[in-house]
């Protein structure tokens, strides 16, 4: 199967996953009566307190104790993604989180018989003593850290071979943002939909800037 693309909010924190049910998103004007219909109707819908799963306008709501998450498989549904994590935390404001993230996975082809090869090839020319193998496969892993005036950030990208695709990058961008201690409430909500479009511009960049990189090869 092809490696899966992935636009996800991720939220940690104390949550309650027996909460999350299609009527409270229902209720929130999140969603609307006949989306709310199709969530409950669906076979996917879980709703207990030690997780909650539901499909909502295209994306999937995960809840467990620790950990909230909104994702889909397609870009032209991110802002989905965005707008109903903020939506709920807006909903929520006195839930206790610290920590939460965004991510950006893409799948795009290069025009390299093997990225696997190519970046195995890049591995072993590290001053890092390792052999170089006709059979590795490689990839690669790049963290930064930034202070913004809210939050610390950690980006995280990974380029990585796709198994059944020789000629395919699978491009990860994590943003995570560990949230400074702040007095009272801290508004998660619009933080989220702040920094997230930049992000995913950014991401983007990213992959475009790999391509470009990767063709000169």
């Amino acid at each position: 199967m092809p490696a899966p693309e992935n636009y996800s909010v991720v939220i940690l924190g104390a949550m309650n996953p027996q909460l999350h049910h299609p009527s409270f998103y229902r209720h929130v004007d999140i969603i609307d009566d006949e989306e709310e219909a199709r969530a409950v109707a669906s076979v996917d819908l879980v709703c207990s307190r030690q997780v909650a799963q539901l499909n909502v306008k295209g994306a999937r709501i995960i809840c467990m104790p620790d950990r909230y998450q909104v994702a889909s498989p397609s870009a032209e549904l991110a802002s989905e993604v965005m707008d109903i994590a903020a939506s709920a935390m807006d909903a929520l404001p006195h839930t206790p989180t610290s920590t939460f993230g965004f991510n950006f996975d893409r799948v795009r082809t290069t025009g390299l018989t093997n990225v696997g090869a190519r970046f195995s090839e890049l591995a072993s020319a590290l001053p890092l003593g390792q052999p170089r193998e006709a059979s590795a496969m490689a990839s690669f892993k790049y963290v930064t850290v930034s202070e913004l005036q809210e939050a610390t950030q950690r980006l995280t990208l990974i380029l990585e071979p796709v198994a059944d695709d020789p000629h395919a990058v699978h491009v990860k961008c994590n943003f995570n943002y560990e949230v400074k201690p702040v007095k009272g409430l801290y508004d998660l909500g619009a933080l989220i939909r702040r920094l997230f479009p930049t992000d995913m511009v950014r991401s983007e960049q990213t992959v475009e800037r790999t391509l470009r990189a990767m063709a000169v090869h």
